[in-house]
């Protein structure tokens, strides 16, 4: 049934594309390019996720209908038989949406097969896809080119859960290193923090002042890199639940 709608979804938006040709097809993946630069640089100057997220929403939206209203009101200065697109044009505008179409379903199937969420009802909407020809072809082929686990900042929090390979850390020297770092102690004994991760916020985690200081931090992002390659490229496996770790209960001296 999904795949019946994929194939009907794609026909369409290239016929679309066919009408609109091929200036009119091309902004909206422009125009998504540019709104999500600008999400990313507003929110490297100014540490405001809400904001980019409205500016990565907004700006893809604006671009395109501001550029519709101008394109059109061009046409219509033009005379009635010079308006028409030509073939190349709608055949390069059809080809654009189709390619937007499938880069959109691939996304969504990207979001569908890696998203860390539990929740009873994304579980049923991922099993929904999973009967699908499609998606099952795309998780074959994320599963040869990508883990399957997240080895990011959770898993390295969760290695540190972990109090067999806690002991095994604690013998490296990257791990005493970052365990001794300022930001990153006073990050993961703040109460405040271990209750947001222990309730799983990890939206409200990421906007926290102290997690956006630590990110901020290049000495601390050196220091969880060296932790990541020494522990995860040992070649064992991590047994993390997505969005169910805990921070370790490390004593303070």
């Amino acid at each position: 049934m999904l795949d019946i709608i994929f194939i009907v979804a794609i026909l369409l938006t290239f016929f679309r594309g066919w009408q609109k040709g091929f200036l009119l097809s091309i902004i909206g993946p422009l125009a998504l390019f540019v709104g999500s630069l600008a999400a990313y640089a507003y929110y490297k100057s100014t540490g405001d996720l809400l904001m980019s997220l409205v500016i990565s929403v907004v700006v893809p939206i604006a671009i395109p209908i501001a550029t519709a209203c101008f394109v059109y009101a061009l046409k219509l200065l033009e005379p009635a038989s010079e308006r028409s697109c030509s073939l190349i044009s709608r055949l390069a505008g059809g080809i654009v949406q189709a390619a937007w179409c499938v880069a959109f379903i691939l996304m969504t199937f990207l979001c569908i097969h890696f998203a860390p969420i539990q929740q009873p009802w994304f579980q049923k909407t991922r099993s929904f896809f999973e009967k699908s020809r499609s998606f099952t072809i795309f998780s074959r082929q994320m599963a040869k080119l990508l883990p399957e686990e997240s080895y990011g900042f959770e898993g390295i929090i969760q290695k540190f859960a972990n109090q067999d390979q806690l002991k095994n850390l604690d013998q490296t020297p990257e791990f005493n290193d970052l365990m001794q770092d300022p930001s990153f102690e006073g990050f993961i004994h703040d109460p405040e923090i271990q209750n947001l991760v222990e309730n799983n916020a990890v939206f409200e985690l990421i906007q926290h002042p102290k997690f956006k200081e630590m990110m901020k931090d290049p000495q601390v992002m050196d220091k969880l890199m060296a932790v990541y390659q020494n522990v995860f490229s040992n070649g064992d496996e991590p047994q993390m639940e997505m969005l169910n770790f805990k921070l370790p209960e490390i004593s303070t001296p």
